[in-house]
């Protein structure tokens, strides 16, 4: 009796991370020994406004407009059970126009690596997170600077659980970054929700947080998004479809909806995620080269 409700349990809950395509892919949960877990995006985030140092909105001025257009890799990797490797990748194309001038750079961005380390995993599950920014690919002297040019090294909790028996997930991750330079370290926070809506289609939201901690300096800059010393609130939506076993197509919008000292607008992303295990795949081939 015990071995068949065993079962029942594994399976309920085997078939419950197959519905939900989020879940494994999401804040404290770490990859499967083997697995990687791949997302490339496409983002355009435009904006006409920012937050000025009381939170209200301003006009750039002089029908300003910034545009930042980027390509992003994000992988995680599954080293052990409890280890994942994590790197993110952007290309990025920013450009500044107003009614006096427009200006552009593209490039290679600031490069993350990090690695999530699972705590425990009962009666939720948390991790532990390291993160190093690289910023080595660009010039931060260029008219219109793709980042700031400083490394930034991070520690983040995360904390995530199943709200099974509803097709669902909640998360919460807390971090503090301290920054090289002039930019102001910074306490990162994020809160989200996942919904499995049917065999195909889900959803999440988050709500994902920067705050200063006030010991840097400096807001100026046509790239308001890197002044040395800002608060972010921003709001991520995200519809995910299911196009086969392992692969999805996602649609997120993303609005500021609060801040000082950094630009107000939106971004619109389509990006394709999906799970492969390379040593499996590998192996395959060298078998058909056989």
């Amino acid at each position: 009796m015990q071995s068949t409700r065993s079962i029942r349990s594994l399976t309920t809950a085997l078939a419950f991370l197959l519905i939900v395509p989020g879940i494994a892919f999401a804040g404290a949960w770490t990859q499967p020994e083997g697995v990687m877990y791949n997302r490339v995006s496409v983002n355009y985030f435009r904006s006409t406004a920012a937050f000025d140092a009381d939170g209200g909105r301003t006009d750039l001025g002089g029908n300003g407009t910034f545009f930042d257009y980027n390509f992003v890799w994000y992988q995680e990797y599954g080293l052990l059970e409890r280890l994942t490797f994590i790197t993110s990748i952007p290309y990025k194309f920013v450009q500044y126009e107003d009614d006096a001038a427009k200006s552009n750079t593209w490039g290679l961005g600031d490069v993350d690596a990090a690695a999530r380390i699972r705590l425990f995993e009962k009666p939720f599950v948390a991790a532990l997170q390291p993160l190093v920014k690289l910023p080595y690919g660009y010039d931060e002297d260029e008219d219109v600077p793709i980042g700031n040019g400083q490394v930034d090294f991070e520690i983040r909790l995360l904390v995530g659980r199943s709200l099974h028996p509803l097709p669902a997930y909640a998360g919460a991750e807390i971090g503090y970054r301290v920054r090289a330079g002039d930019p102001s370290d910074e306490i990162r926070y994020l809160a989200e929700a996942g919904w499995t809506f049917t065999q195909r289609l889900s959803g999440r939201v988050k709500l994902d947080g920067t705050l200063s901690v006030e010991n840097g300096g400096g807001t100026d800059g046509v790239n308001r998004t890197l002044t040395n010393e800002f608060d972010l609130g921003k709001l991520e939506v995200t519809t995910s479809y299911r196009i086969r076993k392992n692969l999805f197509l996602e649609g997120t919008w993303t609005p500021t909806i609060y801040g000082e000292n950094t630009s107000q607008g939106h971004t619109f992303s389509l990006a394709l995620a999906g799970t492969l295990r390379p040593k499996t795949i590998c192996n395959r081939l060298r078998g058909e080269n056989r």
